[in-house]
């Protein structure tokens, strides 16, 4: 699924948001669309279909609910659901799904490892995830506020209402529910969080919760600004999130298709504009720790020796394994001379990441079972960027 021409359509449509979900794509026949009250498929082949059930309560894979959703999203629904939008708020997201200029920016501007990974995680492709999953039960936000801060600081705190109860949540400010049955009542399924119980919050507390959204202004005073946090994260309903927002994304049939596409750029990149640095280390936007975006934030709460894998980074190293064993040439990654006829000797394996990359340069794709049909991005071109040299 190349979601660029997606963009490539919405910038021709006069940026209507609802074109984004008007294409085949959304039909019975592929993806299913989801843009009905329910918010989950109702026809075709992904009609109502169910996420995952987690007995284990001590799992912080799943949420109260014991759906193997992220421990803050407490959705209570046991189909797959997209919102598409933040909080029923429509605005302009032609800053948010990754467009031509995303990919062709990739292509030519960027030479090392330690700018392409974290640049394709979030820029060249994150917000399909986060527009396709979108946000619900937080419209009261816009409502209440909408008279008292900015229209900017509104839309801030809309866009980033996905990100806000993972943080205080991994911070330890907030805590989830131990279990919540099917029929209780959703007003009374909510996260717990620090402060919540008292008049005022402290000084820190506000910090910390505001920090989260609360722009570098001031025009608006520390009682509004208490207002806001006591609404968002103690009163006011509990927001939920689309099942591509966050970890439980797989179980979205949507979710498969998105990840070839940087596949494909890779490949040509590695062919037409290869990386003079492929360091396996980045501290992309002082955020990346080395090796992952979380990892210097949260390692200092981890029991033991905080170096090397303890620090919330496990899988994201050059030498960490896939979750998969796939069936490979036994020497691939070994040799970069042709194959020969006949048959292959096969392995099934697990790739590390590193292999995994190495797989894409041309020395090596030999060894993928599979080909792709073309490097051209026709949609691109007739907007104004070259991909080829």
């Amino acid at each position: 699924w190349d979601f660029t021409i997606d963009a490539a359509r919405y910038n021709l449509s006069g940026w209507e948001q609802a074109s984004l979900w008007d294409t085949d794509l959304w039909t019975p026949n592929w993806f299913g669309n989801a843009t009905g009250e329910s918010h989950t498929v109702e026809e075709g082949r992904w009609a109502y279909q169910e996420t995952i059930t987690d007995d284990d309560v001590d799992s912080a894979a799943r949420n109260a609910y014991g759906w193997l959703r992220a421990p803050w999203n407490l959705n209570p629904s046991k189909h797959v659901t997209r919102f598409h939008q933040f909080c029923e708020v429509y605005f302009d997201v032609s800053n948010t799904w990754p467009n031509c200029a995303n990919h062709h920016y990739a292509l030519k501007s960027i030479t090392d490892y330690s700018d392409y990974i974290p640049y394709m995680a979030y820029e060249a492709h994150g917000g399909i995830h986060s527009l396709v999953g979108g946000t619900s039960r937080c419209r009261n936000w816009y409502d209440k506020f909408k008279d008292s801060v900015g229209l900017g600081q509104l839309l801030n705190l809309v866009f980033k209402s996905f990100t806000l109860w993972r943080d205080v949540w991994r911070t330890g400010l907030c805590q989830t529910p131990e279990y919540c049955s099917s029929d209780t009542p959703e007003g009374e399924c909510k996260m717990l969080c620090r402060g919540c119980d008292s008049e005022t919050f402290s000084k820190e507390q506000l910090a910390e919760y505001s920090d989260e959204f609360w722009l570098n202004t001031t025009d608006h005073n520390d009682l509004i600004k208490e207002q806001m946090v006591r609404e968002v994260f103690c009163t006011g309903e509990q927001m939920i999130m689309g099942d591509q927002i966050e970890g439980s994304s797989p179980v979205d049939i949507s979710f498969w298709p998105i990840h070839p596409t940087l596949e494909r750029l890779t490949v040509y990149k590695h062919m037409k504009f290869p990386f003079t640095d492929t360091t396996w280390y980045s501290t992309y936007d002082g955020e990346w720790n080395g090796i992952c975006r979380w990892g210097e934030t949260f390692a200092h709460d981890l029991p033991g020796n905080n170096t090397m894998k303890n620090d919330y980074c496990s899988g994201h190293y050059e030498d960490d394994l896939s979750a998969f064993e796939v069936v490979v040439p036994a020497d691939a990654l070994t040799r970069s001379t042709a194959l020969e006829e006949g048959p292959l000797d096969v392995v099934s394996r697990q790739l590390s990441n590193g292999d995994i990359m190495n797989l894409l340069t041309p020395g090596y794709t030999m060894y993928l079972p599979y080909v792709y049909d073309s490097f051209t991005w026709d949609h691109c071109e007739e907007l104004g960027f070259d991909f080829s040299l």
